[in-house]
């Protein structure tokens, strides 16, 4: 069986909740036809086609089509500091965020906190993050793994320059209803007037 039948025919869900499945550029092929939220982690920094074509671009061009009409959700986006620097960080993760306003119902920063441990041990030879040895008790230690500096505070929960930012995106202050919730009610709304439109 397809797995779009067995999600609604084989009784795992029922036509009251709405189902999703965070995809990624490199799988966005496969056919999901019965998803009523299309959600992506889109990071800026990887894969090549995300950064050849822009992130915007790619949101617009690419992701936007796909959706169909659905509501289209962007589960993960962030770009680790290893790599690119606190700033560098804190000045991008506000330009997806605008993309991701102008052609999204939302989006959720990856991550809160460094330590992110994938069981693996960083780097082999300096330098070379992205070449790995297998690390049964990797959580033992803060290595350099690219993948366990993507926080916006640090290992020690001190604040990196993204952490004000991401707070100034999502509209922090108490004067104002946090983006982050505005996102979650378009998500709903979009996804109620979905509902609507396919059952008349």
């Amino acid at each position: 069986l397809e797995l779009g039948q067995v999600v609604r025919d084989g009784g795992l869900a029922d036509s009251h909740h709405p189902i999703t499945h965070s995809n990624w550029p490199v799988t966005k092929d496969l056919p999901l036809p019965f998803l009523d939220i299309v959600s992506f982690n889109l990071y800026p920094l990887w894969p090549r086609e995300v950064v050849v074509r822009g992130y915007g671009e790619y949101l617009s061009d690419v992701l936007v089509p796909l959706a169909g009409g659905r509501p289209l959700w962007i589960t993960e986006f962030g770009l680790n500091t290893l790599e690119t620097g606190p700033d560098r960080q804190a000045e991008t993760l506000p330009r997806c965020w605008d993309a991701i306003r102008r052609h999204a119902a939302g989006g959720v920063v990856f991550s809160f906190a460094d330590e992110w441990w994938k069981n693996y041990d960083n780097p082999v030879e300096k330098g070379k993050y992205w070449q790995r040895e297998h690390a049964p008790d990797d959580e033992r230690a803060h290595d350099l793994d690219p993948e366990e500096y993507y926080g916006i505070v640090d290992d020690q929960r001190t604040p990196k320059p993204a952490f004000a930012a991401v707070g100034r995106m999502y509209g922090a202050g108490p004067s104002r209803i946090p983006a982050v919730m505005v996102g979650l009610m378009i998500l709903l709304m979009s996804y109620t007037l979905w509902v609507f439109r396919r059952k008349s």
